[in-house]
């Protein structure tokens, strides 16, 4: 019912905004996707050579992540007319809810990890046992015979 009063107030000149500029929409886009990726492969990298991600690198990748979406996001909205940025701080919103997830889903595993390395009666990590560490240099080096005996 609103719509249709707010669609019949509009003069012949004006136009209902939904979207913004095609551009500005996939300068969003890209955006997000590479801070999506970035944060994806910096986890994967540390992940390769190191246990558990550290808690206060979860953090910085999520202050990072949010001081360069929240650059990108103040250019676009301020760079817009007054008609575009409903609909830019919409969308703004709406891609900043997987980012958080997967920054969020980081510093999870951060807290999990160091937690779960603090579960030893002495309060310092359980040393892995040589026979497994040999095993695991077996398995990347691409022996599997030598890594199950």
């Amino acid at each position: 019912m609103n719509i249709m009063i707010a669609a019949n107030a509009l003069s012949a000149g004006e136009r209902v905004t939904v979207l913004p500029e095609w551009w500005k929409f996939l300068i969003l886009l890209a955006v997000v996707v590479e801070l999506m990726a970035a944060g994806f492969f910096l986890k994967r990298k540390w992940l390769q050579t190191h246990d558990v991600l550290p808690l206060p690198g979860a953090l910085s990748m999520w202050f990072a992540m949010s001081a360069l979406y929240m650059l990108v996001a103040s250019a676009l909205y301020w760079s817009s007319g007054r008609a575009e940025r409903g609909p830019i701080l919409f969308w703004l919103f709406v891609f900043f809810i997987p980012l958080s997830l997967q920054y969020a889903r980081n510093i999870a595993h951060s807290l999990s990890g160091f937690f779960v390395q603090r579960l030893s009666p002495m309060g310092a990590r359980i040393p892995e046992a040589p026979v497994m560490g040999m095993a695991r240099r077996s398995l990347r080096q691409g022996n599997i015979e030598e890594a199950l005996q």
